[in-house]
C-alpha cells in the first residue's frame, strides 16, 4: 500500500549515512530530528516507514510507528507502540526485521489466487459475485494534488446474472503491508477514494462509481491486528488477512496458501534479500 521503490531507496540512504557514520558526527538529537524529517519526506511521496527505517532503525533506537526513540525495540518498534497498539513479539524471536519487499504482490495476479481471496470477504457481498469474471485493472492513480498512487492489485469481479445491485461494478482492491502501519484506516480510506474516482476518469468500469472493496493483506513478522484499534473518526470496513498465520484458519486457508505457492506463481515471484 506503497511506493515500496520510494521506500527502499530511502532505506538505502540511511544505510549510507550509517556506514559513512554520519550519525555518529550529528549525535542523537540531530539525528532524530533528521530521520523525522526523512520519513515525512518519505511519505509525502507515499513511502512506507517501516520499509524505509528497516535495519537502521533498530540500530539508532528510532522506532518507525511512532518516529521518535523509545525503550526496548523489537523488530523496530519501541515498548510503548507495542502495547497501545496490540503489536505482539515474542522475545526470543530469532528472526529480525529486514528489508521487507512486495514479494506477496505478487501472488495476487493470478485469476485463481483472487478467487480464492474472494472467499474471505463476508457472505453478504461475495454471494452476488461470480468468481469466474475477475480481471485486473490499472493500479496507477493521481491524486488532487497531482501525485501518483499505485494500489497493490485491484480487480473488478462482475455481478452473477440477475444480482447486480445499483451500485457501480464491484472492484476488490488488494493492499499489502509488510510493517504495521497506524491510523490505516484512514490510508486505506483515501486510497479507496482516488482509486474510484481514477477508475470513473479512464472508462475502466461504468457509471455509477464502482463500488469498493478493500481487502488489506498482512506480511509482517510481528503480529498485529489493526481491527483493534480502528474506532471513531478511523473507522472504516475493511478485509484483514494476516497471510503469514493463514495455517490457523481452516479450509479456506488452505486454499489460498495452495494458490499462493503453485508453480504459476512461483515462477512469477522475484523476492529481494532481506538486509
Amino acid at each position: 500500500m506503497s511506493s515500496h521503490f520510494n521506500s527502499l531507496l530511502m532505506n538505502d540512504v540511511l544505510l549510507l549515512l550509517e556506514e559513512r557514520s554520519f550519525f555518529a558526527e550529528i549525535g542523537e538529537a540531530r539525528t532524530l530530528s533528521f530521520v523525522q524529517d526523512a520519513l515525512a519526506l518519505s511519505r509525502s511521496h507515499d513511502g512506507n516507514p517501516g520499509e524505509a527505517l528497516s535495519g537502521v532503525g533498530q540500530r539508532l533506537g528510532i522506532c518507525f510507528y511512532c518516529w521518535d526513540r523509545g525503550t526496548d525495540l523489537r523488530q523496530g518498534i519501541c515498548g510503548d507502540c507495542r502495547t497501545a497498539d496490540s503489536i505482539a513479539i515474542a522475545p526470543d524471536d530469532a528472526e529480525t526485521v529486514g528489508r521487507r519487499n512486495a514479494a506477496v504482490s505478487y501472488g495476487f495476479i493470478r485469476k485463481e489466487t483472487i478467487r480464492q481471496l474472494l472467499q474471505f470477504l463476508p457472505d453478504s457481498l461475495t454471494k452476488d459475485l461470480d468468481s469466474e469474471t475477475s480481471r485486473e485493472l490499472p493500479s496507477s492513480c493521481i491524486g488532487w494534488d497531482l501525485r501518483e498512487i499505485v494500489v497493490d492489485s485491484p480487480w473488478s469481479v462482475d455481478c452473477l446474472p440477475g444480482r447486480r445491485r445499483r451500485h457501480g461494478t464491484p472492484v476488490l482492491m488488494i493492499e499489502v503491508l509488510s510493517h504495521p502501519y497506524p491510523r490505516v484506516a484512514q490510508r486505506l480510506r483515501r486510497y479507496a477514494s482516488m482509486l474510484s474516482d481514477s477508475l470513473c476518469r479512464s472508462q475502466c468500469v461504468e457509471e455509477p462509481p464502482p463500488f469498493i472493496i478493500p481487502m488489506l493483506l498482512y506480511n509482517g513478522l510481528p503480529a498485529w491486528n489493526p481491527r483493534l484499534i480502528t474506532e471513531g473518526y478511523d473507522r472504516f470496513d475493511y478485509t484483514f488477512v494476516d497471510v503469514r498465520r493463514l495455517d490457523t484458519d481452516g479450509r479456506r486457508s488452505c486454499e489460498l496458501v495452495a494458490a499462493l505457492s503453485s508453480p504459476e506463481t512461483a515462477r512469477d515471484v522475484k523476492p529481494l534479500p532481506f538486509g
